[in-house]
């Protein structure tokens, strides 16, 4: 194993050890590799938790993959976003309704 693995390998053993207990590091960055190795804030990645839908993300290019021996459960405990939530959260703000319609979603609130 080269020193670029063995290095990832053990930020990636920090990182599920740190997620342990991340209620009292929740003031602090945490630093999380990519999937490239490259160390990241947790904030910026993301962790593909459904990979049948994100194989034709649009902009999947511009998004930054947390290192795959992440488990979801780890990610979400250190702030690294999930996919399926981006998927959600941009299919909620608008509904398509044939090819040229486009409307808003609309909330619905008590009176």
């Amino acid at each position: 194993m080269s020193g670029a693995k063995k290095k990832t390998e053990l930020a990636v053993n920090l990182v599920q050890k740190i997620s342990d207990d991340v209620l009292r590091l929740k003031d602090f960055e945490i630093f999380v590799p990519t999937a490239t190795g490259k160390m990241v804030v947790a904030g910026k990645l993301v962790y593909d938790d459904a990979p049948w839908l994100s194989k034709d993300l649009g902009g999947k290019k511009e998004l930054t993959y947390a290192h795959t021996k992440l488990s979801a459960s780890v990610c979400d405990k250190i702030g690294v976003q999930s996919v399926r939530k981006i998927l959600l959260q941009s299919s909620t703000d608008m509904i398509k309704f044939g090819e040229s319609v486009v409307h808003e979603a609309f909330g619905q609130s008590e009176s």
